[in-house]
């Protein structure tokens, strides 16, 4: 579960912001039961009506406090301990840019998806 990997961050200023959309009830159950037992700072809401992905997308962002979002899907995960670590050093590293778009490695084959094929600051 990718909530469990959160709680070992080595960066801990970030929240959770969930927007389940119509999970059977026994798993949103679980799953708030799991996040009122867990170290992590998180907002929960259930959408009344299914919203599909781009209702649910907005609904999670709309949750969110933060200067910065990272998106996640239920089938992603951190590298490691330390990526929001190393994501939040790059955002200081360019002087706090607006959006930062990182390349990410599929999980089950390995390989380094390249989103950008090369580092540079926009104006």
């Amino acid at each position: 579960m990718m909530l469990k990997q959160l709680e070992n961050c080595s960066f801990k200023n970030f929240e959770v912001c969930i927007s389940d959309d119509m999970s059977p009830q026994a798993e949103y159950d679980d799953l708030q039961a799991w996040l009122s037992n867990s170290s992590l700072r998180h907002t929960l809401h259930r959408r009344t009506s299914s919203g599909r992905y781009d209702k649910n997308l907005r609904t999670a962002l709309s949750l969110a406090n933060g200067e910065y979002h990272i998106l996640m899907g239920n089938d992603d995960c951190f590298e490691n301990d330390d990526s929001l670590m190393l994501l939040k050093e790059k955002l200081a590293e360019n002087q706090w840019p607006d959006i930062l778009i990182p390349n990410y490695q599929g999980y089950s084959d390995g390989k380094i998806v390249r989103r950008v094929n090369v580092e540079r600051l926009y104006e």
